[in-house]
């Protein structure tokens, strides 16, 4: 598990985080995000499938540049709302069975909702600041804690194979 402060430039990560939270970007609604139970949250996809998705794409050259990500499997945007108490998604991994996958979190903004991961039978909290951004092996089981003290918790999930195997 690696956790960066301050991964993209300022000005880079200014001019992204003004374009996902502007009008011209499109959110899909999903009505859960695990487990059926789960919150239901929104949805922008960039990449799926060996495809870009988004007309927005674009945005993600500096992240994956940065993140010496040698093939992606997917990266989409989750926004969140706020909630009047402190919610958890459903613990899982994003991609089970894909051998070496990395999973990298994006934090778009400052909220105190959170990241946690369970690896070798303990958790550890991250906390979400924007412009941070935590990586793991994608096999590690995650899940994330909501707002509530900002109208969102935006981040972006990125998926990908790492330019060596470790």
């Amino acid at each position: 598990m690696e956790i960066k402060d301050n991964f993209l430039p300022k000005d880079i990560f200014k001019k992204l985080q003004t374009i996902m939270y502007s009008d011209d970007m499109e959110w899909h609604y999903r009505d859960a995000q695990v487990k059926p139970t789960d919150e239901e949250y929104f949805v922008h996809c960039f990449f799926n499938n060996s495809l870009p998705l988004s007309r927005h794409f674009y945005l993600m050259d500096d992240i994956v540049t940065s993140l010496k990500a040698a093939a992606l499997i997917q990266i989409r945007a989750n926004l969140t709302l706020k909630k009047p108490k402190q919610l958890e998604s459903g613990w899982h991994t994003d991609y089970t069975n894909e051998n070496y996958c990395k999973t990298a979190i994006l934090y778009m903004n400052n909220n105190n909702g959170y990241t946690k991961l369970k690896h070798n039978n303990k958790i550890k909290k991250i906390s979400c600041k924007e412009n941070r951004i935590l990586i793991f092996d994608g096999n590690i089981e995650h899940c994330a804690g909501l707002t509530t003290d900002t109208k969102t918790r935006m981040v972006i999930n990125i998926n990908y194979y790492g330019a060596d195997k470790n």
